[in-house]
Protein backbone atom coordinates (compact mmCIF):
# COMPACT_ATOMS: atom_id res chain seq x y z
CA UNK A 1 0.00 0.00 0.00
CA UNK A 2 1.76 3.14 -1.11
CA UNK A 3 -1.10 5.78 0.31
CA UNK A 4 0.01 6.54 4.46
CA UNK A 5 -2.52 4.52 6.43
CA UNK A 6 -3.65 7.64 8.40
CA UNK A 7 -5.07 9.34 4.93
CA UNK A 8 -7.88 6.33 4.72
CA UNK A 9 -10.68 5.91 6.75
CA UNK A 10 -12.11 2.67 7.50
CA UNK A 11 -15.84 2.46 8.57
CA UNK A 12 -18.07 -0.45 9.60
CA UNK A 13 -21.84 0.47 9.03
CA UNK A 14 -23.94 -1.36 11.40
CA UNK A 15 -27.76 -1.72 12.89
CA UNK A 16 -27.09 -4.82 15.14
CA UNK A 17 -24.51 -7.40 15.53
CA UNK A 18 -21.00 -7.33 14.22
CA UNK A 19 -19.56 -10.63 12.89
CA UNK A 20 -16.75 -11.73 14.96
CA UNK A 21 -15.07 -12.67 11.33
CA UNK A 22 -15.61 -9.17 10.17
CA UNK A 23 -13.61 -7.81 13.69
CA UNK A 24 -11.23 -10.27 13.38
CA UNK A 25 -10.35 -8.93 9.22
CA UNK A 26 -10.54 -5.42 10.87
CA UNK A 27 -8.53 -6.21 13.76
CA UNK A 28 -5.19 -7.36 11.30
CA UNK A 29 -5.91 -4.45 9.11
CA UNK A 30 -5.57 -2.33 12.26
CA UNK A 31 -2.18 -3.78 13.71
CA UNK A 32 -0.88 -3.85 10.00
CA UNK A 33 -2.09 -0.24 9.45
CA UNK A 34 -2.33 1.56 12.98
CA UNK A 35 -2.84 5.18 12.04
CA UNK A 36 -5.71 3.99 9.81
CA UNK A 37 -8.54 5.83 10.65
CA UNK A 38 -11.09 3.32 11.99
CA UNK A 39 -15.03 3.99 13.23
CA UNK A 40 -17.96 2.00 13.75
CA UNK A 41 -20.72 3.29 12.92
CA UNK A 42 -24.16 2.21 14.39
CA UNK A 43 -27.64 3.50 13.67
CA UNK A 44 -31.02 2.04 13.99
CA UNK A 45 -33.07 3.63 11.06
CA UNK A 46 -32.17 2.73 7.52
CA UNK A 47 -29.03 1.27 6.28
CA UNK A 48 -28.73 4.84 4.04
CA UNK A 49 -28.99 6.55 7.31
CA UNK A 50 -26.10 4.94 8.60
CA UNK A 51 -24.06 5.34 5.25
CA UNK A 52 -24.84 8.77 5.22
CA UNK A 53 -23.74 9.71 8.63
CA UNK A 54 -20.55 7.56 7.54
CA UNK A 55 -19.69 9.89 4.62
CA UNK A 56 -20.44 13.31 6.90
CA UNK A 57 -18.06 11.56 9.58
CA UNK A 58 -15.48 11.21 6.58
CA UNK A 59 -16.13 14.76 5.16
CA UNK A 60 -15.21 15.75 8.51
CA UNK A 61 -11.33 14.69 8.12
CA UNK A 62 -8.70 15.23 5.52
CA UNK A 63 -8.69 11.72 4.72
CA UNK A 64 -8.58 11.22 1.04
CA UNK A 65 -10.08 7.40 0.72
CA UNK A 66 -13.64 6.04 2.51
CA UNK A 67 -13.78 2.03 2.91
CA UNK A 68 -17.28 0.82 4.20
CA UNK A 69 -16.73 -3.10 5.13
CA UNK A 70 -20.33 -4.01 6.39
CA UNK A 71 -20.82 -5.58 9.59
CA UNK A 72 -21.23 -9.13 8.02
CA UNK A 73 -18.57 -8.76 5.41
CA UNK A 74 -14.86 -10.41 5.80
CA UNK A 75 -12.75 -7.96 4.31
CA UNK A 76 -9.55 -9.03 1.83
CA UNK A 77 -6.56 -8.50 3.43
CA UNK A 78 -5.38 -6.26 1.12
CA UNK A 79 -8.48 -3.91 1.12
CA UNK A 80 -6.83 -1.34 1.39
CA UNK A 81 -4.52 -1.77 -1.29
CA UNK A 82 -7.23 -0.58 -4.12
CA UNK A 83 -7.03 3.23 -3.03
CA UNK A 84 -3.67 2.73 -4.75
CA UNK A 85 -5.68 2.42 -7.86
CA UNK A 86 -6.78 6.11 -7.93
CA UNK A 87 -10.28 5.26 -8.53
CA UNK A 88 -13.24 7.18 -7.70
CA UNK A 89 -15.20 3.38 -6.54
CA UNK A 90 -13.72 0.78 -6.61
CA UNK A 91 -14.65 -2.67 -4.36
CA UNK A 92 -13.43 -5.96 -3.14
CA UNK A 93 -15.66 -8.57 -4.38
CA UNK A 94 -17.44 -10.66 -1.62
CA UNK A 95 -20.63 -13.41 -2.21
CA UNK A 96 -24.03 -12.21 -1.95
CA UNK A 97 -26.93 -14.52 -2.58
CA UNK A 98 -29.96 -13.93 -4.82
CA UNK A 99 -32.29 -17.08 -5.25
CA UNK A 100 -33.99 -18.72 -6.58
CA UNK A 101 -31.73 -16.95 -9.69
CA UNK A 102 -28.87 -17.96 -7.75
CA UNK A 103 -28.90 -20.79 -5.56
CA UNK A 104 -24.81 -20.42 -4.80
CA UNK A 105 -23.05 -17.58 -3.55
CA UNK A 106 -22.21 -14.82 -6.33
CA UNK A 107 -19.71 -12.18 -7.10
CA UNK A 108 -21.61 -8.58 -6.02
CA UNK A 109 -20.79 -6.97 -9.59
CA UNK A 110 -23.77 -5.10 -11.64
CA UNK A 111 -24.20 -4.19 -15.01
CA UNK A 112 -26.62 -2.75 -16.96
CA UNK A 113 -28.34 -5.15 -19.21
CA UNK A 114 -29.24 -3.98 -22.84
CA UNK A 115 -31.89 -7.35 -23.11
CA UNK A 116 -33.68 -6.02 -20.45
CA UNK A 117 -34.17 -2.20 -20.88
CA UNK A 118 -31.10 -1.44 -19.02
CA UNK A 119 -32.02 -2.91 -15.91
CA UNK A 120 -29.03 -3.47 -13.28
CA UNK A 121 -28.30 -7.07 -12.77
CA UNK A 122 -25.44 -9.23 -11.62
CA UNK A 123 -22.56 -9.53 -14.26
CA UNK A 124 -22.69 -12.37 -16.28
CA UNK A 125 -20.43 -15.48 -15.94
CA UNK A 126 -19.13 -13.89 -12.56
CA UNK A 127 -16.30 -16.24 -12.12
CA UNK A 128 -14.68 -15.87 -15.32
CA UNK A 129 -13.46 -12.47 -14.18
CA UNK A 130 -10.24 -11.65 -12.57
CA UNK A 131 -8.25 -8.64 -11.87
CA UNK A 132 -9.89 -5.27 -11.90
CA UNK A 133 -13.40 -5.27 -14.20
CA UNK A 134 -15.13 -2.20 -15.07
CA UNK A 135 -18.97 -2.55 -14.05
CA UNK A 136 -21.76 -0.28 -13.55
CA UNK A 137 -22.34 -0.83 -10.12
CA UNK A 138 -20.88 -3.01 -6.84
CA UNK A 139 -22.43 -3.70 -3.48
CA UNK A 140 -21.25 -1.22 -0.71
CA UNK A 141 -19.99 -4.23 1.94
CA UNK A 142 -16.07 -3.91 0.39
CA UNK A 143 -15.59 -0.57 -1.07
CA UNK A 144 -13.42 2.53 -1.41
CA UNK A 145 -14.57 5.82 -2.59
CA UNK A 146 -12.63 8.73 -3.20
CA UNK A 147 -12.99 11.86 -1.45
CA UNK A 148 -13.64 13.63 -4.74
CA UNK A 149 -16.95 11.46 -5.14
CA UNK A 150 -18.73 13.16 -1.95
CA UNK A 151 -17.35 16.48 -2.98
CA UNK A 152 -18.80 16.48 -6.20
CA UNK A 153 -21.22 19.56 -6.85
CA UNK A 154 -23.51 17.18 -8.15
CA UNK A 155 -23.41 15.50 -5.20
CA UNK A 156 -26.06 16.00 -2.37
CA UNK A 157 -27.32 12.71 -0.46
CA UNK A 158 -25.10 9.80 -2.14
CA UNK A 159 -27.10 7.01 -0.01
CA UNK A 160 -30.51 6.46 -1.21
CA UNK A 161 -32.94 4.06 -2.15
CA UNK A 162 -34.00 3.34 -5.96
CA UNK A 163 -38.30 3.98 -5.77
CA UNK A 164 -41.16 4.16 -8.26
CA UNK A 165 -43.50 6.25 -8.21
CA UNK A 166 -45.54 5.03 -5.10
CA UNK A 167 -42.61 4.97 -3.07
CA UNK A 168 -41.94 1.24 -3.71
CA UNK A 169 -38.43 0.51 -3.57
CA UNK A 170 -36.98 -0.45 -6.79
CA UNK A 171 -33.37 -0.49 -6.12
CA UNK A 172 -30.82 -1.07 -3.11
CA UNK A 173 -28.74 1.66 -1.90
CA UNK A 174 -25.37 0.64 -3.13
CA UNK A 175 -26.67 0.26 -6.41
CA UNK A 176 -28.50 3.31 -6.93
CA UNK A 177 -25.86 5.07 -5.36
CA UNK A 178 -23.01 3.95 -7.61
CA UNK A 179 -25.84 4.17 -10.73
Amino acid sequence: MSIEASRLYLAIPTRGEINHNTIAAVTLLYEAHPDLNLAITPGRLAVTHVRNQIVKNFLATACEYLFMVDDDVIPNPELLSLADEGKDIIGSIYPIMRPPQYLIPIPCAIQRCPDHNNQPEIIKNPFSHTGIVKVDAIGTGAICIARRVFEHPGMRVPFTFGIDEYGVMTRSEDVEFCL
